[in-house]
């Protein structure tokens, strides 16, 4: 993979795959109802990587990311994508991965480093391939079904990449979905538990014998009780 200086433009052929292809696994039947609002948040996506990725190439802060594309027109209905706008982008979704992704990317770093191949570390991704990830990774974590997550970045990969890249996105989003699925034991359970071991008792260790008491001869005190009377008696 080598290092890409800016994304290529997306066409509206790279943008409609996911419908052809949830098209063919259904039989042709048509998109179900709901379908066209899911186009303005793929769009988002796609902006959000562009988002990314200009922000690592160029230094900027992600506000400042952000202000550019929103002032720049890009965003404005009306526009073309074979121009590199977006339209009809779904502006808050943009908004909250460019923002969140980018104030969590050491946490989002760390945990692509677990799911990907050594012979692929992040640091040697292409940039656009990164901040891909990156963004799957951060929307992974807020609440979206994982699958949803998976199809919609493989989908934004083809509209970057010709080559193997989108089975190696899909590759590393499985493997973390898989991995974020596992479940995580909180760390105040394990600390309770460890106090819990710290309290239970400790095993005796030796019998003690009990205190020698002199040993009570009921025998003998009524022999003396029986003497006492005799004695009164006699007198």
């Amino acid at each position: 993979m080598t290092a890409s200086t800016t994304p290529k433009p997306l066409s509206v052929q790279d943008l409609s795959q996911a419908d052809q292809r949830n098209q063919a696994q259904t039989g042709g039947k048509k998109p179900a109802k709901n379908q066209g609002a899911r186009r303005p948040r793929t769009i988002a996506r796609v902006g959000a990587v562009q988002a990314l990725f200009q922000k690592e190439h160029s230094g900027q802060s992600a506000p400042a990311v952000l202000r550019d594309f929103l002032e720049s027109g890009r965003l404005a209905k009306g526009t073309r994508f074979d121009d590199g706008a977006l339209p009809n982008a779904d502006r808050d979704l943009l908004q909250k991965i460019l923002l969140t992704t980018s104030a969590r990317q050491e946490a989002l770093d760390a945990e692509l480093a677990s799911v990907l191949p050594k012979a692929w570390p992040l640091e040697r991704l292409d940039p656009v391939m990164r901040a891909l990830l990156r963004a799957a990774a951060m929307e992974m974590g807020d609440g979206v079904p994982h699958q949803v997550i998976i199809n919609e970045y493989v989908d934004v990969a083809h509209g970057f990449f010709s080559g193997d890249e989108p089975k190696m996105v899909n590759g590393a989003l499985d493997a973390l979905a898989r991995q974020k699925a596992k479940p995580v034991v909180p760390a105040a359970a394990t600390e309770e538990a460890a106090e819990e071991g710290d309290k239970a008792p400790a095993a005796p260790s030796e019998s003690v014998a009990p205190e020698n008491k002199a040993p009570e001869n009921k025998g003998n005190e009524g022999a003396a009780s029986q003497a006492s009377a005799g004695t009164a008696s006699a007198s």
